[in-house]
C-alpha cells in the first residue's frame, strides 16, 4: 500500500469521527434545552425575585434596612441640622442677651414704696419682661428715746437696713417688697427673673433661671441664641456723711451724719401744737394708748441709691458641623439709671400698730420725734 493511500484512508476515518462527535454535541444540546424548558408535572416553582420599590425623590432604596432613606443632604452654614440628615435646617433664633434695662420711674425721687421696674429686652407676647426692685428700709437709732426733751441735744443715727421679716403686709414680688443679699448690708435685692415668670429651668452652674425658649411660642424647632437667664435688680446706698443727710422741722439746716458719726439737733420748743406751728408737726407720734396720734415733729433722713442690673446667661451658637452648641457662660453688671432719692426709714422700736398703710411707717418720709418740755409721764 502507498503512502498516499494510507493517508487518504486516516483522512476519511477523522473525517468519520468528526461526524459523530457532531453528532453527539448536538444530541446534547437539545438534551439541555428540553431539559431547562420542560419540568416535571409535579415539581413546584421557585422564588421569583422582588422588584424594587419606587422610592420619593431625593430618596434611594436600602435593601438593607428594607425602606427608602433620604439621600444624604449638607444644611447650609450656620444653620442647625434638627434630623441630622440634612432635610430640616432651622436658623439660630436671635435673643439679645439681657445686658441692660429701661427703668421706671427715671427719678430723681423714689416712690414712697421704693419701688423700680425695669424693663429687659426680652419680650413675651409683644410686651418686654420686666424685673422689680425696692430700697431697704432703714432703721434709725435716736437718743434720748422714746421722748426728747426742749433744749436737750436729740442725736440720730442709721443702725441697719430693717430685715424685711420684721416688715408686714407687703409680699414678697409686690411693689415695695425687698430681701438682703448676703453680699452686702447697705444693698437690697430685687427679684430674680425667673422668680417673676415662668419657665424656670436650671442654668449652666446649676441655679434656678429663666428658659428663653418661652419666648419663642410657635417656634418648631426654638433654638435660641441666649437661654437659661438669671437677672436680679440691685440698689446700692451710698454710705458717705454728704449722701445720708437729717432735715427735722424747727431745725432748718441740713444735717449730715449716718453710719459712722451721729447727726445732732436741740428743739427749743415742745411738739404740742402752737399757734403757726401746724406745719411742723406730725401726727404720726405714738401716744400712751398705742395710737400714732401724739403730737410729735417731722424729721426725715435722706439716703442715695444707685440701681444696678446684675445678670448672667448661656450663649449657644450652632457649630461647623450643624449642631446647636454651648457656647459659654456670660454675666455682666451695668449701672442702668440715675441715683434715686429715698426717705424710707423708721425707728423700729416704735409700734407700727396703725401705720399699716405706709410702708416703712414713715408717711411721706417724716419720722416722728416726739419733744416734750421736761421729764413727766403723758397720760
Amino acid at each position: 500500500m502507498s503512502k498516499r493511500l494510507l493517508l487518504a484512508g486516516q483522512s476519511g476515518r477523522l473525517g468519520q469521527a468528526r461526524v459523530g462527535l457532531g453528532i453527539v454535541a448536538l444530541l446534547w444540546l437539545g438534551l439541555l434545552a428540553w431539559s431547562s424548558g420542560v419540568q416535571p408535572v409535579n415539581a413546584q416553582a421557585g422564588p421569583t425575585a422582588t422588584p424594587t420599590p419606587d422610592c420619593l425623590p431625593g430618596e434611594f432604596w436600602d435593601p438593607f434596612m428594607t425602606r427608602c432613606v433620604l439621600i444624604r443632604r449638607e444644611c447650609p452654614a450656620g444653620k442647625i441640622d434638627v434630623t441630622g440628615d440634612g432635610s430640616v435646617c432651622e436658623t439660630l433664633d436671635s435673643i439679645p442677651s439681657p445686658s441692660n434695662c429701661m427703668a421706671w420711674p427715671a427719678g430723681p425721687n423714689l416712690p414712697l414704696r421704693g419701688s423700680v421696674e425695669c424693663a429687659l429686652p426680652l419680650r413675651a407676647g409683644g410686651e418686654p419682661l420686666q424685673l422689680g426692685g425696692s430700697v431697704g428700709c432703714l432703721n434709725v437709732s435716736r437718743r434720748p428715746f422714746p421722748r426728747a426733751l426742749v433744749n436737750m441735744p436729740v442725736e440720730y443715727r442709721v443702725t441697719h437696713i430693717i430685715p424685711p421679716a420684721q416688715l408686714s403686709g407687703i409680699a414678697f414680688g409686690e411693689p415695695g417688697s425687698y430681701r438682703l443679699p448676703a453680699s452686702s448690708a447697705w444693698a437690697t435685692e430685687g427679684l430674680f427673673l425667673h422668680e417673676r415668670y415662668g419657665a424656670a429651668v436650671t442654668d449652666s452652674l446649676g441655679q434656678p433661671a429663666f428658659d428663653t425658649r418661652a419666648l419663642l411660642t410657635g417656634d418648631t424647632y426654638p433654638y435660641p441664641s441666649v437661654n437659661n437667664v438669671r437677672a436680679r435688680l440691685v440698689f446700692r446706698m451710698g454710705t458717705a456723711a454728704t449722701e445720708l443727710t437729717w432735715t427735722t422741722a424747727g431745725f432748718y439746716d441740713v444735717l449730715n451724719g449716718g453710719l459712722a458719726d451721729w447727726a445732732r439737733t436741740t428743739y427749743v420748743r415742745s411738739s404740742y401744737p402752737l399757734p403757726g406751728s401746724l406745719p411742723n408737726i406730725s401726727f404720726l407720734g405714738p401716744a400712751l394708748n398705742g395710737t400714732n396720734t401724739l403730737p410729735a415733729f417731722k424729721l426725715a433722713l435722706q439716703t442715695r441709691w444707685d440701681l444696678y442690673l446684675l445678670a448672667e446667661w448661656d450663649e449657644f451658637t450652632v457649630s461647623a458641623d450643624h449642631d446647636y452648641v454651648y457656647a459659654g457662660h456670660r454675666q455682666v453688671e451695668v449701672r442702668v439709671a440715675p441715683t434715686y432719692i429715698s426717705y424710707r426709714a423708721w425707728d423700729n422700736r416704735q409700734s407700727p400698730a396703725n401705720a399699716t398703710g405706709i410702708y416703712c411707717n414713715a408717711a411721706q418720709g417724716y419720722i416722728p420725734v416726739p419733744v416734750i418740755e421736761a421729764q413727766t409721764v403723758l397720760r
